[in-house]
């Protein structure tokens, strides 16, 4: 935590800190609720990477609070953390903003289930600004595919969508694959793994 605090203080005192790296501190939640109070008030940090930090939903909470008000981040990383169904709503609901700037977000090896994937596929029904949502490993199924299928249909800005090592089954995958023959934008769409058993 003591570390977190520190790069937390440089974030904010620092105007010129354009990408920032903490992947494997060991920070979690305090770590990254500390981290998202700088993202609050620094309007440079165009690039974060908190993955592989045991950040949980209370912390993914904290930093999509500061999504809603930070427009200068572009970029950021919480995959391989334990971030539920409950930070996952918090996600979706900073990028429901008009101010989320967010043009890529990684989730992937997280635990947000159909439930987290629901608020996030509604999130993408009406988010213009993300062109990258990785969601790799996240014990997604088929509530989770349906939800997606039926955004991918609306949402056009999202180029890059990577859903691989869930929970599908082949239908579940047959409805994902038939959603790109409607949305042009999206040019890599990636389903390249063994369903979950």
């Amino acid at each position: 935590m003591m570390g977190a605090t520190a790069f937390a203080d440089a974030v904010v005192i620092n105007k010129h800190l354009l990408h920032l790296n903490l992947r494997s501190c060991g920070m979690g939640g305090c770590g990254a609720r500390a981290i998202a109070e700088a993202l609050k008030v620094n309007g440079v940090l165009e690039s974060l990477s908190l993955d592989h930090n045991v950040v949980d939903d209370d912390g993914a909470t904290a930093v999509a609070e500061a999504l809603k008000t930070n427009t200068s981040l572009r970029n950021l990383d919480l995959g391989e953390n334990k971030i539920g169904s409950v930070g996952a709503r918090a996600l979706a609901v900073a990028l429901g903003t008009n101010h989320c700037s967010l043009q890529r977000l990684c989730l992937r090896d997280n635990k947000i289930g159909n439930t987290g994937a629901k608020f996030l596929g509604n999130c993408l029904r009406v988010n213009s600004s993300l062109v990258a949502l990785h969601l790799k490993k996240n014990y997604i199924g088929k509530l989770g595919a349906s939800c997606f299928a039926r955004a991918l249909r609306i949402n056009s800005s999202l180029n890059e969508f990577s859903l691989g090592w869930n929970k599908f089954d082949p239908k579940d995958e047959e409805q994902l694959l038939k959603t790109k023959l409607f949305n042009r934008r999206l040019k890599d769409f990636s389903l390249d793994s063994p369903n979950f058993e």
